[in-house]
């Protein structure tokens, strides 16, 4: 995750809105214009308390993602989940829903 820092891919979101971390904007998977520094988005996530949390654009960089939806049910990870993230073993998450996974 440290380099992931180093790449200037990242935004903010409102409500899963992609939102400008230079500007306070909406912000767009197709225009890394939109996107900023880490550091900026961090600072207007500090600032605007209607900001939801980071996001990273994946495109243009040497990262890939991996969001599996609706994939945790009673605390348990589906069988295609459990063999995706051991398959990958990589960095995962527990998405803010709480049933699903993000893989870097």
């Amino acid at each position: 995750m440290q380099n992931m820092k180093k790449v200037a891919n990242w935004v903010c979101h409102r409500n899963k809105i992609p939102i400008d971390p230079k500007t306070g904007g909406n912000a767009k998977s197709n225009d890394s214009s939109t996107w900023g520094t880490y550091e900026q988005a961090k600072t207007l996530m500090e600032r605007d308390k209607s900001i939801s949390g980071l996001g990273f654009m994946f495109a243009n960089s040497p990262y890939v993602g991996i969001d599996i939806d609706h994939c945790i049910q009673d605390k348990k990870f589906s069988d295609l989940s459990r063999e995706v993230i051991t398959t990958v073993q990589s960095y995962t998450e527990i998405s803010p829903s709480g049933t699903g996974v993000h893989i870097i």
